[in-house]
């Protein structure tokens, strides 16, 4: 309503009885709220009290800290399945995401996020490509996304190879 106002105003058409009514009442309303205001501000001032900020101060609430006692913490959830039963790749579960430690067995590895996830690679991706990490586990980045079949690949870096992992944690 206050659009059409301004749009009859600019144009220059007569406002209707409506508009004109409204046009009224905003300008009381207007000049009410600028009479407040200064007569607070006449008030302060006549005071002579200092304008002080302080930090707000929040009461212990209990329901506060039960909502708080909520929040899930640890690993996010383990990935759910994805495709055409699950037949097909999906989307990454993990992107570009840093390695806080990894051991290398007889067995293939075990590969720990930042984030609390722990990935194991499978037994047969294990015998096919044995990996010989040498660089520290804080300078590896992953990237983990979803194979067919419900398996995962993991690749470290810019690696060329995909390594078949499952989620242990």
């Amino acid at each position: 309503m206050l659009l059409a106002l301004l749009a009859a105003a600019a144009v220059g058409s007569a406002p209707s009885p409506t508009e004109v009514q409204l046009q009224t009442w905003a300008k009381a309303q207007i000049g009410r709220a600028q009479a407040v205001s200064q007569d607070c501000a006449a008030d302060y001032r006549a005071s002579g009290a200092q304008l002080v900020l302080q930090p707000a101060t929040v009461a212990a609430d209990p329901t506060f800290e039960n909502e708080r006692a909520a929040v899930r913490s640890g690993p996010p959830p383990m990935p759910k399945k994805s495709g055409f039963f699950g037949m097909f790749g999906g989307d990454d579960v993990v992107n570009n995401a840093p390695v806080r430690s990894y051991d290398l067995t007889r067995d293939g590895f075990v590969i720990t996020l930042l984030d609390g996830q722990v990935w194991q690679q499978t037994d047969d991706d294990a015998e096919k490509h044995p990996v010989r990490w040498e660089q520290p586990a804080s300078s590896m980045r992953v990237t983990i996304s979803q194979g067919a079949m419900n398996s995962f690949n993991l690749v470290v870096g810019e690696e060329n190879l995909h390594h078949k992992v499952r989620r242990i944690r």
